[in-house]
């Protein structure tokens, strides 16, 4: 057998190849170029974007006013950096520690370059250095080379594209793209969002984390809305929440650099450790942390340097000491407000207690059923002894009430099984 040579994938095979390593869907897509819009507002740069989507060409335009992605050359790769940055996985601004971008959605800088690779088309618009510049590529492969247009005062970026339907032929999921545009609206005060995806166009204003935790929580609460908010080793911690009467389930959403956190994280167990230690203060016998969250609903948005997920769909979190500190500041903070707002506290205090009432009674109720189970089971009728058959034609099953019903079956031809 002739010996073969080894197959080394290059961009953008490797990516169209092997998307499931890169991205997780339609959305998945947009998301990380809208990301990269929100990013430089969260720099400091810009303060609106536009998300256009037409349904039926599947067209995509994301819009920025950030500082546009730099366009001079490159000196190592000789080549304009836009076009590094959009064809070239691992290449952007966003990997040095302490810079603008330092805490960002993506750091791995394979987001845009990635949507280049599975799209049609994918052209870039930047306003830059007082011109405007153009380029564009196909299947991630460069289509038109950088080209310098019209003199321009503005800044920012421009990105639209169309999913190659060979790779994606389903659409955008509408719905899922609305609740992140929201979520991003909620988390990023100061940002205006506008979009349109095919019903007309929709201005997300400002918005603040307290509107958003209002939006989520279905029943009345006790007490105000609580907000904490704390700063250390280059992260920062805000967290809201409330408390519901009458829920006896919870909804924590948590984000880091405006990732939805979808599996949570280090951040999260943070949270219920610090809502537990807080809660002890109150003297509450045989309180687990499933009773500390019974009817809680919160937010807890964190924004950190280099932050590190489990996999490029950054759906769990991975940082021990962010969980340290999101514990401290939940446990001193929600513990002073349990002090001075005595009212709230005992109104919390009791209905804590009537979840671990409940708790401890279902417990009770199944050891109960457990023990009279084994006592039926251990009773023996006399003068009868067990009977065992393979063949229906030789078995009858009697179904009779009483207490002991399950021993009481007997097969009329000696031969019966229960």
């Amino acid at each position: 057998m002739a010996e073969q040579e080894i197959l080394v994938l290059e961009y953008p095979d490797n990516v169209r190849m092997r998307k499931e390593m890169y991205l997780n869907g339609p959305n998945h897509c947009a998301h990380e170029i809208i990301d990269n819009a929100v990013d430089e507002f969260v720099a400091g740069f810009g303060k609106c974007i536009t998300v256009e989507y037409n349904s039926e060409t599947r067209v995509m335009i994301i819009t920025d006013e950030g500082r546009g992605i730099p366009v001079a050359i490159n000196e190592k790769y000789k080549i304009p950096q836009v076009q590094l940055a959009l064809s070239s996985l691992h290449a952007g601004g966003k990997f040095s520690v302490g810079g603008h971008m330092s805490t960002t959605a993506g750091l791995n800088g394979v987001g845009s370059s990635c949507v280049n690779a599975v799209s049609e088309y994918f052209n870039a618009t930047v306003w830059r250095d007082g011109y405007e510049w153009n380029i564009g590529f196909k299947k991630g492969i460069l289509s038109q080379e950088l080209k310098k247009g019209r003199k321009s005062k503005k800044t920012g970026t421009r990105i639209e594209y169309r999913l190659d339907p060979e790779i994606y032929p389903d659409p955008i999921n509408i719905k899922d793209l609305e609740k992140k545009l929201k979520q991003l609206s909620y988390l990023n005060e100061g940002l205006t969002i506008k979009y349109n995806l095919g019903d007309g166009w929709i201005n997300l204003k400002s918005s603040t984390l307290l509107d958003y935790l209002k939006d989520i929580t279905p029943k009345e609460t006790i007490g105000k809305a609580l907000e904490f908010k704390g700063e250390k080793d280059n992260t920062s911690v805000h967290v809201v929440l409330n408390y519901c009467d009458g829920l006896y389930s919870n909804t924590i959403l948590t984000f880091v650099n405006n990732i939805n956190t979808l599996n949570g994280g280090e951040h999260l167990n943070g949270f219920k450790a610090g809502i537990v230690q807080a809660l002890k203060g109150l003297n509450i016998k045989d309180l687990t942390q499933d009773d500390a969250i019974e009817g809680l609903v919160a937010i807890v948005n964190i924004k950190t340097i280099e932050p590190k997920f489990e996999g490029q769909n950054k759906l769990y979190l991975q940082m021990p000491e962010i969980r340290d500190q999101v514990k401290e500041l939940i446990a001193e903070s929600f513990g002073d407000e349990l002090k001075k707002k005595k009212t709230f506290a005992k109104q919390l205090a009791s209905k804590i207690n009537l979840s671990i009432k409940a708790r401890l009674d279902a417990k009770k109720a199944r050891e109960n059923a457990r023990k009279q189970k084994k006592a039926l089971k251990s009773t023996v009728v006399e003068k009868l002894s067990d009977c065992h058959s393979d063949d229906p034609e030789k078995c009858e099953l009697f179904i009779v009430e009483g207490k002991k019903a399950e021993l009481l079956s007997l097969n009329l031809s000696n031969c019966g099984e229960v």
